[in-house]
């Protein structure tokens, strides 16, 4: 679990960074397999939504479908994304699931 909302609370115009570049805020050091860029992707707010923004080719979207190179997608409850061999998950911090 990596929690997002630090850095956005503080400087909502923030960019995070992903990959393995060791000045990329979430620094993949643990995924020697995969041929990760060394900034991969960025996950920023847009318009008030989270939003995946792919810089290099690589990162796929939880259907399995690729993002291009500098394409966005919004991020809801639930979406996942992946990076070399890592998924992740897009959770809201105050969103209760009703069953």
């Amino acid at each position: 679990d990596i929690a997002l909302y630090k850095w956005f609370r503080s400087a909502p115009e923030t960019r995070v960074t992903i990959g393995k570049s060791v000045d990329c805020a979430i620094h993949m050091s643990w995924d020697l397999s995969s041929d990760i860029a060394p900034v991969q992707a960025y996950v920023s707010i847009k318009h008030g939504h989270a939003t995946i923004t792919a810089i290099e080719e690589g990162v796929r979207l939880g259907n399995s479908k690729e993002l291009k190179p500098d394409s966005s997608k919004h991020l809801h409850h639930g979406d996942s994304f992946t990076i070399g061999n890592t998924k992740y998950t897009y959770i809201e911090k105050d969103i209760h699931t009703v069953h």
